[in-house]
């Protein structure tokens, strides 16, 4: 029950027992940590005002995804990096349009997982690919802190290049499944951002005119059907 957790200190308690558990690197303590973290805050800090007047007071939900993003951007084990990539898009949604505190770390550690990739399922791509239209839904430019517009061209060269290295070959688009997934992923996100940034659409035109990479191709006239 939310309220007795709150009843003397209970929660806050349980959060100072687990909290050091975040900076242990072992896939079997993250995925079993982050879930619980992503119960017992909300419980901890009850609901937060989601205004631009509210004043950005950092609490231990940034705290938590600070030392989330720092793990995911400096990690290098493949499995770890996968296991830290899950749980991104969970904290977006927490964060709500509080996201915007961690931009640039954030779009930092979710770049870094799309320009590698992770040679198993590439899970760690797709998890970023999640977090990265949560990401665009929640800092939408409706508040005053939206930071979208700022990066979207960081965020246009990260998808096209991740296009490019999906799809080798210019002239075909791979039947994987997992490739295919990301490729969808990819569209979600040329949308997200087309349609929270209207010049957007413009640039997809242009830049299907003058294609010549079949993957590539098909991400785009896919995006505009879906922006028609």
């Amino acid at each position: 029950d939310p309220t007795e957790l709150r009843w003397y200190g209970r929660a806050e308690v349980m959060y100072q027992a687990i909290k050091n558990f975040l900076y242990i690197r072992e896939v079997d303590i993250i995925t079993t940590l982050h879930p619980c973290l992503a119960l017992l805050l909300p419980i901890l800090e009850g609901p937060q005002a989601r205004t631009i007047q509210t004043p950005l007071k950092r609490t231990k939900m940034d705290e938590v995804f600070a030392i989330l993003l720092n793990s995911l951007y400096l990690e290098s084990k493949i499995e770890i990096r996968k296991a830290y990539s899950f749980h991104i898009r969970r904290y977006i949604e927490l964060l709500n349009i509080f996201v915007v505190r961690h931009m640039k770390l954030l779009l930092d550690a979710l770049f870094s997982c799309l320009e590698l990739p992770d040679y198993s399922g590439e899970e760690t791509r797709l998890n970023a690919l999640t977090a990265l239209t949560a990401l665009i839904s929640y800092a939408w430019p409706r508040y005053a802190w939206s930071r979208i517009p700022l990066h979207k061209s960081k965020i246009n060269r990260v998808l096209l290049k991740l296009v490019s290295d999906l799809c080798p070959s210019n002239t075909e688009v791979p039947d994987k499944a997992e490739i295919r997934v990301q490729l969808i992923q990819v569209v979600q996100c040329f949308v997200l951002l087309a349609r929270c940034c209207h010049d957007q659409k413009g640039i997809y035109v242009q830049l299907l005119n003058g294609c010549d990479h079949s993957g590539l191709a098909d991400c785009l006239q896919h995006t505009l059907k879906q922006l028609e």
